[in-house]
């Protein structure tokens, strides 16, 4: 394998995980804003050190615009900051997302 297919072969699956990684942190951690997702995430994968701020934001807000998740605007350390939940859609949603997640583990043990 080339670093050039590795190189975007190592994009094309961040970008999966990185929505997989966001809905599952917030089903577990509602009403986190976005700052404390990308903190999270860079503290937890090693990949993630590549990934820029644009990216996650620009996942927070297709999913908000798709109503996986519900949005507050609450005043935190004087500014105002976006707080996510799932919604009931996004709830569902992350549960069949953790079926395709479990199957594509099974890859493992081929």
């Amino acid at each position: 394998m080339s670093e050039e297919f590795h190189k975007k072969w190592r994009g094309q699956m961040l970008k999966g995980l990185l929505e997989l990684f966001i809905i599952s942190y917030i089903s577990i951690n509602p009403g986190t804003y976005g700052y404390q997702i990308l903190q999270r995430l860079r503290g937890t994968l090693v990949l993630a050190a590549d990934i820029a701020d644009d990216p996650v934001y620009g996942v927070l807000n297709r999913l908000e615009r798709e109503g996986v998740l519900e949005v507050t605007k609450k005043e935190a350390a004087g500014r105002m900051r976006k707080t996510f939940v799932l919604s009931s859609y996004g709830e569902g949603l992350f549960e069949k997302i953790l079926k395709d997640w479990n199957e594509v583990r099974k890859l493992e043990k081929l």
